[in-house]
């Protein structure tokens, strides 16, 4: 099994099919004059799927090749499809730009300062002048109050097992997850943490307003 497994097992054990209904609908609230919807980092199409139903023409960009197939499958008799592409999300081209676009579930900041800056300017490229970015992150500041060192989450006789370590000079928390679910395996991931101060001004230097 891979991360991509582990990953879509624990979100959908955690993030049931009512909140991700109530996730999309509440991003339409958000953006009640679009129509073509971007969708940065995507995954496995989780609410690209929803919004799609819901009228909007989305198009997903997921980096990862097996989320995007996995995505592509899933909707192969969903009624309304979201387009999925496969590509860099710093190095967008959607050819007719989105009326909004959404970067969701803490995607954004997974790179270094400079190319989570690309990541920015290629979404406002992608953009009609004055369209809404929703994005969604995990506050810098909330993290510094409340980070436990260590958490699990226990589906069944499956365990997911987390130590957090949060790195003050680059403002990055480090994740180390141990997997003990058909086996054991071990995956890691950073990211980088903005406060609202930091965020603001990242989207500004981008282009945003």
């Amino acid at each position: 099994m891979s991360f991509v497994s582990d990953y879509i097992y624990f979100t959908e054990a955690l993030v049931n099919n009512a909140a991700s209904d109530e996730e999309a609908a509440f991003l339409g609230s958000l953006m009640p004059e679009a129509t073509r919807v971007l969708d940065v980092g995507c995954g496995y199409g989780r609410l690209a799927r929803r919004l799609a139903r819901k009228g909007y023409d989305v198009v997903g960009v997921e980096m990862n090749a097996d989320m995007l197939a996995l995505a592509r499958t899933l909707d192969a008799h969903e009624e309304t499809r979201a387009s999925y592409l496969h590509a860099d999300m710093r190095e967008v081209d959607i050819g007719t730009k989105a009326d909004a676009a959404i970067c969701w579930f803490t995607t954004f900041g997974v790179f270094e300062d400079a190319e989570n800056q690309r990541v920015l300017e290629s979404v406002h490229r992608n953009l009609r002048e004055g369209a809404p970015f929703l994005i969604d992150v995990i506050d810098r500041d909330f993290i510094l109050r409340t980070m436990q060192t260590w958490s699990v989450i226990e589906l069944d006789d499956d365990f997911l097992i987390e130590r957090h370590e949060f790195e003050p000079q680059l403002s990055r928390m480090h994740v180390k997850q141990t997997v003990i679910r058909n086996g054991v395996r071990r995956h890691e991931f950073s990211l980088r943490l903005y406060d609202a101060a930091g965020l603001r001004n990242a989207l500004l230097q981008a282009g945003f307003r």
